[in-house]
């Protein structure tokens, strides 16, 4: 016989189980997507000046592309359209992987895992046209990237593809292994002429935002199939709603999806970075304030926290020209002019 302690025990478990399916249900709804975008409209008015993002672009520039993912699944996340834009166009893609990825997946041991996501990668680059030589599996420990020694490895990929175009994880990111692709990217170019080498800086735990991104690329037409290759990381239980929520946000003022990107320089990287060495308490607001965009409900207060704590972003992106403004009014560089 149950005593009324246990009872009201068994009672709380079943409401706390029931609730969080609800929660569940309402973080993925049209409902809820809804009035996210309401909020997010107020915000965008509300800050409009601030707003440095240029219209949306169809392609990049860059002929050899290097895509630096910390993770089995953070190049589909924060890239894919632009993978797709330069495969479309003949531009070859290569795709190095600074981790083992071994934390997180369907199977009972780490190396069990870690085989598991090396497969998955490959499925996801034959179903996107990328040669199998084309990536890299570094052997980075999943979350202590920073700890791990990739620098010298990641080096003699960047001498083998000889890229002028690298995409990078954001360096104030939420996650750490995410921070730790900047200073192992820095450490292989380090005495390496990188003054051709475009870097594009692209979102995956958490937003940059429309007010320190300076490049939108539309991927409205390839938002069935992003969710398609999504889907293929199988391992991982995740519907990844969160990502294509984020896509709709960062093109929202242009009714489009987007992928949201900030083109910087090598030059400009390592000032930063020098300067978040510096600086600690950025570094710890980086890790500790921006929430994660783990839901579609979630995503306004994600948006919020980056906004919140990622000024320091506006020190890079300017080497860019200056914009100027559109009819609608909102920046337009030369750089997205010409293209």
């Amino acid at each position: 016989m149950q005593t009324p302690h246990s009872q009201r025990t068994s009672v709380f478990r079943a409401v706390k189980w029931r609730v969080r399916l609800v929660l569940k249900w309402l973080s993925d709804s049209s409902v809820c997507c809804h009035l996210s975008k309401i909020l997010f409209r107020i915000l965008f008015r509300l800050l409009g000046e601030e707003i440095r993002t240029a219209i949306p672009v169809s392609s990049l520039k860059g002929n050899r592309v290097l895509i630096l993912a910390p993770h089995i699944d953070d190049e589909v996340i924060g890239c894919f359209g632009a993978m797709k834009s330069y495969l479309d166009r003949g531009r070859p893609v290569w795709i190095a992987y600074l981790t083992r990825s071994q934390k997180k997946g369907s199977k009972r041991t780490e190396e069990h895992v870690a085989l598991e996501r090396k497969q998955e990668a490959k499925e996801v680059a034959e179903a996107l046209g990328i040669a199998t030589d084309n990536l890299y599996f570094l052997e980075g420990e999943d979350g202590n990237l920073a700890g791990s020694e990739v620098s010298a490895d990641l080096r003699k990929v960047v001498e083998k593809v000889q890229p002028d175009t690298i995409f990078l994880p954001c360096p104030l990111d939420s996650h750490r292994d995410h921070r730790a692709v900047t200073q192992h990217l820095l450490r292989a170019l380090d005495r390496m002429d990188s003054s051709h080498v475009q870097l594009l800086i692209y979102e995956s735990q958490s937003p940059i935002t429309i007010f320190y991104g300076n490049v939108l690329l539309d991927i409205s037409s390839l938002v069935g199939e992003k969710q398609k290759i999504l889907k293929l990381f199988k391992s991982q239980k995740n519907s990844f709603s969160f990502s294509r929520h984020l896509n709709e946000i960062e093109g929202l003022l242009y009714k489009k999806s987007c992928e949201l990107f900030l083109r910087s320089s090598v030059e400009e990287l390592r000032a930063f970075h020098q300067k978040m060495e510096r600086d600690r308490k950025l570094v710890e607001n980086a890790s500790s304030f921006p929430i994660p965009c783990g839901t579609v409900c979630g995503s306004f207060w994600s948006y919020l926290s980056s906004y919140r704590v990622k000024s320091q972003l506006t020190m890079l992106g300017q080497s860019e020209q200056d914009g100027c403004v559109c009819e609608d009014g909102y920046k337009k560089t030369d750089v997205e002019r010409s293209s």
